[in-house]
């Protein structure tokens, strides 16, 4: 399977934003071909359909945008992902969209007390967003455990 057919083909990832979709096809393309083997596919379906709750949803976005898959997210992995998903409701250019992605990085940070300087523990995040605080509707657009 092809980019294109991973993209449009499966629902949950067909609602996902253009770089989250492929953040997720390459996290399923293990040996980096350009396509989804069997295999993949079958994993690939076996960690989408298993995303039900949001303690799944979160696990699989740890997956999928822990660039480094050492279980912690750096300032540049968040600001790349509020940039994604932010772009989802505003355009690039004007500076914009860049401007409010660093907000949105240093608010995680303050959300979740951590340095911008030191990486934080997705079980961290996981935690902050179970807990059903004030903070988590943020956290939990962040991580797509609010589709």
């Amino acid at each position: 399977m092809d980019k294109k057919t991973f993209r449009e083909g499966i629902y949950q990832v067909f609602v996902q934003p253009e770089e989250l979709a492929m953040k997720m096809f390459n996290t399923i393309d293990t040996d980096c071909s350009g396509f989804i083997d069997w295999s993949e596919f079958l994993e690939a379906m076996r960690m989408i359909q298993g995303a039900k709750t949001v303690a799944n949803k979160i696990d699989l976005f740890i997956k999928i945008c822990n660039e480094d898959q050492n279980g912690m997210l750096n300032a540049q992995e968040i600001y790349d992902l509020c940039k994604i998903c932010l772009s989802r409701f505003i355009e690039s250019g004007g500076g914009t969209l860049e401007m409010l992605s660093r907000y949105f990085t240093k608010l995680v940070f303050q959300i979740l007390k951590t340095n911008m300087k030191d990486e934080i523990p997705m079980e961290k995040v996981k935690k902050k967003i179970l807990r059903d605080s004030e903070d988590s509707e943020l956290l939990k657009m962040f991580c797509g455990a609010d589709i």
